[in-house]
């Protein structure tokens, strides 16, 4: 292809030789210094013109070519230079040789100033040994480069809220929304710092936007939300909302038991107290859950109608005789209630499956104390120190196994709601609603 290219220029040449030689048959002089000059045809020196201006452009262009030559040689040079720094840096920072990392990455910017991923990979150095105003240093360079901005503020978000400064986060991550407002991990990091913080409201609602942009995003998460939201409300002055949130919680998800424990509460408090009863009647019958026996029992006594307690009572130990707890449960009543022989005899039924159980031997404990039987007594409370636990009827973490004296409706923990069960001798299979923190 290019023999045939030269021998059409060369044709054409010559043929342009040609023509302008039959228009112009005379000589001319060229004169090309004050005293020297040439005799020729105005055809060779058109065409000695065209030829040297055709060489004088080839010698340009071939000037240019070997400049971007070099230039790519330096450039591949320094490109594999920054890479080999980036690979030693990284095998630095895994074994923990935090200066090496640092000195190679200060080495790899120098080469390559404009290369965002140098400027996050420092500051990852950085922020791994704690010194997080020399993080946010680096990556104040690396926002000013268009491609790295949002990755920068993503991780400038993480380096603050590591460095325990909350206020300055939440601002860079709603900074970060603003110019992308469908980032799923700055959505996710700025709800996790709400709900740290404890401003449910902000927190529910940066949850429902996960939702809407990740359907498969945690939704059972959300009624944890509004469940901490409604119970800031209820501390408030805002008792309707309160009331309202817990109403729809209830009916939305029947088994998740903390809404309708502090519906209840909340009712006792406002002097609603046959309300209360009947929401906790309701969540009781729905639930199974012993601690809608606990919040009746309070009830009931505080009414000064031990009847209705006792006969709920009753029924559970005969709809679910399967279920030993229900007979610690009945015995404690008793107890309260001065009815000793009826809680003794109720946990001697019971023996066999509460034998391993130190609430048993502590509730016996208890009565023959009561009935001045002080050796009995003191065999029970030894035999139940023997057992783990020495609480009468704790509670534990089905997620976790966290125990606490008393029912809550979140483990401190790990986070999950609704997972707080009376410790029983045998693993319960899940009956309610246990709502999952983000990690």
């Amino acid at each position: 292809m290019f023999i045939r290219s030269l021998f059409f220029f060369l044709t054409v040449l010559f043929a342009l030789y040609l023509y302008i030689s039959a228009l112009n048959p005379a000589e001319v002089r060229f004169q090309f210094y004050p005293e020297a000059f040439i005799d020729t045809s105005l055809s060779i020196l058109v065409m000695s013109s065209f030829f040297l201006g055709g060489l004088l452009i080839a010698l340009l262009y071939a000037v240019r070519d070997l400049k971007r030559a070099v230039g790519e040689k330096g450039q591949r040079k320094r490109e594999r230079e920054v890479w080999e720094r980036l690979h030693r840096a990284a095998e630095a920072a895994l074994r923990g040789r935090f200066s090496e990392a640092e000195r190679h990455l200060r080495k790899a910017l120098k080469l390559a100033p404009t290369r965002p991923l140098l400027h996050l990979k420092l500051a990852e150095v950085y922020e791994a040994q704690g010194r997080w105003d020399k993080a946010l240093e680096v990556l104040q360079g690396a926002k000013g480069l268009e491609e790295a901005e949002l990755e920068a503020l993503a991780m400038e978000a993480r380096v603050l809220m590591r460095a325990g400064r909350q206020e300055e986060a939440v601002r860079v991550l709603e900074e970060l929304l603003g110019l992308d407002p469908q980032n799923l991990e700055g959505l996710k990091a700025l709800r996790d710092l709400k709900m740290q913080r404890g401003e449910w409201p902000q927190a529910v609602e940066l949850q429902e936007r996960l939702l809407k942009l990740s359907p498969e995003e945690n939704g059972e998460l959300l009624l944890g939300m509004r469940y901490e939201r409604a119970k800031m409300w209820a501390r408030g002055e805002d008792h309707r909302e309160a009331l309202k949130e817990l109403k729809r919680l209830a009916k939305e998800a029947p088994s998740f038991v903390p809404p309708q424990v502090l519906w209840g509460d909340l009712l006792v408090r406002k002097g609603k107290e046959k309300a209360a009863l009947r929401v906790w009647q309701r969540a009781w019958e729905g639930t199974r859950d012993p601690i809608f026996l606990e919040r009746l029992e309070e009830a009931y006594l505080s009414r000064g109608d031990p009847r209705g307690i006792v006969h709920i009572y009753l029924e559970a130990l005969t709809d679910a005789s399967d279920q030993p707890v229900f007979a610690l449960f009945y015995a404690r009543l008793c107890l309260r209630l001065g009815m000793l022989d009826e809680a003794l005899s109720k946990l001697e039924e019971q023996e066999t499956s509460l034998a391993h159980h130190p609430a048993f031997y502590y509730l016996k404990a208890e009565i023959h104390m009561q009935r001045e039987e002080e050796r009995e007594a003191l065999e029970c409370y030894r035999k139940g120190l023997e057992l783990e636990g020495k609480d009468l009827i704790p509670y534990r973490c089905k997620a976790c196994g966290h125990q606490e004296r008393r029912w809550l409706d979140r483990c401190p923990s790990c986070g999950r709601w609704g997972t707080f069960k009376v410790c029983t001798l045998r693993r319960e299979e899940p009956t309610t609603t246990e709502v999952p923190v983000e990690a």
